[in-house]
């Protein structure tokens, strides 16, 4: 058992005793079990009562060392001594993962916090300490919860190792080093590789000092901010939104370089809290309460102020926000742009998915994205919207009508469509595409699709016209035989393994079809080609959402990697795929692997706060 770190709380006493209560002790297991330990002094039986407050199963081994702030977040070092992970007690959340090299064992673990209650810790090596201060929760973009903010080495200064260090008071920070003693203050360098890595706003860039810099990094947003944008349209705040846009609009109207811009852009923080003018009715948002039966006057309104803004912000910098932040925002000012001109048609879910499919469209037109496709997150939405034929019109259209698997992929297009006769339907666009998207127009590469709907006939008129292909002749004649007896069955899964021995996955899952073994076929679209959504396509097109090898691949695979992985997206679409409506409910607020029979613990990933998003 240790003491908690009280760096940053005052003194104080109590007489009660529950799980309110601060924090004095922590302790862990050799099963990497940590709890948190309040206390009470009882004076009349003049004795101390204990109390563990919370417990985090950590899935740590023999951990080697653990240091808890008075803001009860933990680090725990694992038994060789170069992991740090750092924990939420509250919560039992993972919030920063790190490995250091086996030259760097971490010897030491100091808590520090901000005048505002923000942390600091410093993890001390042999010859060097690495600060790492707290960062926003950014669920949207996976962002990391912690950075490092400081790195000090005392080789130049000192051969002794580092023996002990602790934070005074001010901010500074005190290491003993043999016989010498060493002070830093809170000052940081903003031109280190460290900090510039951080994409701080670039008026900040000054002199920043530490608690500054903690301040800049886990503060306040400001209304303008395309996080607090985007979280308005995730709660359903679409008007909101929108006077957030307006509003900055007019305060950037005869802003400069080195005015102050206010954070609430002049807007009264009553918007938040009183009840929303819009009206749901019957899942379709009622505007004529706001703007009467003027039809289409507010269209070109918000397209004027996004262009506006747009403008503006390429001309100016904005003083609380990065480069990337400003870039951020004019994406995110042409989707609720885009939004809006459309919300009169689509429901809240809807809403939610065009919002994040156009900022995802975007992004990945600027630059190489970091993901493929969109999460899992914007497919459920998509998936319990009641205006799917209006996205399905949208996303093609964003791909001029010539989308192919890929782009249907990106999109999440065949997890998200609820009507089986609009994915077939949707399916068969993309043979054709597939099939036209060359100038050679090979049936090779739709044979896949035209075998999952059953359009056997369609490929052989396909085949009849590639004559220029070496395989035409030997494919015709395969074809032309009925695949429903068994020696054909045969060939065709011959023709299925050599293919696979060739290493062509795709034109091999086709001949497993071919010989009406979907499972096959859906295996290999798992573990050859790597892509779940095709697996879910196909299974879904050839037997429909009732067939026996959908709920087993969502049984045995999809909820097995969405429990691994803690990702209660997945697993809410999957449990309510297979009807099972009570445990998709349950699985947004309960771990995932207790509602099923695996033996399989969660990776370390299912721990992170990013398992519970708030837009759960």
């Amino acid at each position: 058992m240790l003491p908690i770190d009280p760096a940053g709380s005052a003194m104080w006493t109590s007489s009660s005793l529950d799980t309110f209560s601060k924090d004095i002790a922590i302790s862990y297991s050799q099963d990497g079990r940590l709890r948190a330990w309040t206390a009470a002094i009882d004076s009349d039986e003049t004795a101390v009562k204990w109390l563990v407050t919370s417990t985090v199963e950590t899935g740590i081994k023999d951990p080697s060392l653990a240091s808890a702030s008075s803001i009860r977040k933990t680090a725990l070092v694992d038994g060789s001594m170069t992991g740090l992970t750092i924990w939420d007690m509250r919560s039992g959340q993972l919030e920063h993962s790190v490995q250091y090299t086996e030259l760097e064992l971490i010897r030491d673990l100091d808590w520090s916090s901000t005048p505002d209650d923000q942390a600091i810790l410093a993890v001390g090596f042999p010859h060097q300490v690495v600060m790492l201060a707290q960062m926003r929760y950014d669920y949207l973009n996976a962002g990391a919860a912690w950075a490092p903010i400081r790195s000090i080495n005392i080789k130049d200064s000192t051969p002794h190792p580092i023996g002990d260090s602790t934070w005074l008071g001010s901010g500074n920070l005190l290491i003993g080093a043999g016989n010498q003693l060493f002070i830093y203050d809170k000052s940081v360098d903003p031109s280190s590789n460290t900090i510039s890595g951080l994409a701080l706003p670039e008026h900040k860039h000054g002199n920043p000092d530490l608690f500054d810099l903690i301040t800049i990094l886990n503060g306040p947003l400001p209304l303008f901010h395309p996080q607090f944008i985007s979280q308005c349209i995730l709660a359903g705040k679409v008007d909101q939104a929108q006077k957030i846009l307006q509003g900055l609009c007019k305060a950037l109207k005869f802003f400069t370089d080195g005015d102050t811009l206010d954070n609430f852009v002049s807007l009264s923080p009553d918007i938040f809290t009183v009840e929303a003018q819009q009206t749901l009715n019957g899942g379709t948002l009622d505007y004529r309460a706001r703007y009467g039966d003027a039809d289409d006057e507010t269209k070109p309104h918000i397209e004027e102020v996004a262009a506006s803004l747009n403008e503006t912000l390429s001309q100016l910098s904005i003083p609380q926000l990065s480069s990337q932040e400003q870039m951020h925002l004019a994406d995110m000012i042409d989707c609720v742009s885009t939004v809006i001109k459309h919300q009169r048609s689509m429901d809240e879910n809807a809403t939610r998915y065009l919002l994040f499919f156009r900022q995802h469209m975007i992004r990945k037109s600027q630059t190489p994205p970091k993901r493929a496709g969109i999460t899992y997150r914007e497919i459920v939405w998509a998936y319990h919207s009641g205006s799917q034929d209006i996205l399905v019109d949208l996303t093609s259209r964003q791909f001029q009508n010539r989308m192919l698997w890929a782009d249907a992929r990106d999109c999440g297009l065949f997890m998200w469509i609820n009507d089986v006769n609009a994915l077939r339907a949707q399916l068969e666009t993309i043979a054709r595409n597939e099939y036209a998207k060359t100038d050679e127009k090979n049936p090779i590469d739709c044979s896949l699709y035209y075998l999952a709907l059953r359009k056997k006939n369609v490929l052989v008129g396909l085949w009849r016209m590639a004559a220029w292909n070496r395989e035409q002749a030997s494919t015709q004649r395969l074809l032309s035989n009925n695949f429903q007896e068994a020696r054909w069955k045969t060939a065709a899964l011959k023709n299925a393994y050599a293919l696979l021995g060739k290493r062509r996955f795709e034109y091999a899952a086709a001949f497993f079809l071919l010989a009406g073994n979907l499972q096959d076929a859906v295996n290999v679209c798992l573990h050859h080609i790597r892509d779940l959504q095709l697996a879910v396509a196909i299974a879904r097109v050839y037997e429909g959402d009732d067939g026996s090898v959908l709920r087993l691949l969502l049984t045995d695979k999809v909820l097995p990697q969405a429990a691994l992985e803690g990702d209660r997206w997945l697993a809410t679409w999957a449990f309510w795929m297979l009807g099972k409506r009570d445990l998709a409910l349950r699985c947004l607020i309960s771990p995932i692997h207790t509602l099923l029979d695996t033996l399989e613990s969660p990776k370390m990933q299912a721990r992170s706060y990013l398992a519970n998003d708030p837009a759960l």
